[in-house]
C-alpha cells in the first residue's frame, strides 16, 4: 500500500477529473497519475488524500445544501481508476464547527454569500452521503464522524 505526498499528485488530481467530466481516463493518463504519485514505486493499493476533493471550500455550501456536487465529483474521481476497486473514506465534522472552520479557509468576508442560502443550523451530512451511494454504488464508502460531548 503507498501513501504517497498529496503535493506529488494534487496537480494531476486536479486537472484530470476537470479534464475527463466523468469520462473514463485512458491507460495513458492513468499511467501518467500513477507516476506522478508513486514516483516510481509500485504499489498494489494507492490511499489519495485531498480536503477538497469534492470541491473547494468556497463550494462546499452552494445550492443551499452541504456538497451538493459530491455524487457527480465522487463520479469522476472513480473514473480515473476505472477498473480498480473504488474505496472513499470520508471524516466528517459536526456541522456546528465544519461551517465556521469552512468560512476561515477562503477568502470570504460575507458570511451570507458564503452559506448561500444553506440553513447554517441545519445542514446534514446525510444528503451528501447519499448522493455519493447513488453516483457510486459498487464503491465501498467509509464514514467517520467526530463527536462533540457534552
Amino acid at each position: 500500500m503507498a501513501g504517497p505526498d498529496p503535493r506529488s499528485y494534487r496537480p494531476v488530481l486536479r486537472e484530470m477529473p476537470v479534464a475527463l467530466r466523468g469520462a473514463p481516463a485512458t491507460d495513458k493518463m492513468q499511467t501518467a497519475m500513477l507516476q506522478a504519485a508513486l514516483d516510481g514505486a509500485t504499489a498494489e493499493r494507492l490511499v489519495l488524500t485531498n480536503p477538497s476533493f469534492l470541491c473547494m471550500p468556497q463550494k462546499a455550501l452552494a445550492q443551499h445544501m452541504l456538497y451538493p456536487m459530491a455524487g457527480e465529483k465522487a463520479h469522476w474521481l472513480a473514473q480515473l481508476f476505472p477498473g480498480a476497486r473504488q474505496c472513499f473514506l470520508s471524516g466528517l465534522r459536526n456541522p456546528a464547527i465544519f461551517v465556521p472552520a469552512l468560512f476561515a479557509l477562503p477568502r470570504e468576508r460575507d458570511l451570507a454569500a458564503f452559506i448561500a442560502g444553506a440553513d447554517p443550523v441545519r445542514p446534514s451530512w446525510k444528503d451528501p452521503v447519499q448522493r455519493i451511494r447513488n453516483a457510486l454504488p459498487g464503491a465501498e464508502l467509509t464514514v467517520c464522524a467526530t463527536r462533540i460531548r457534552r
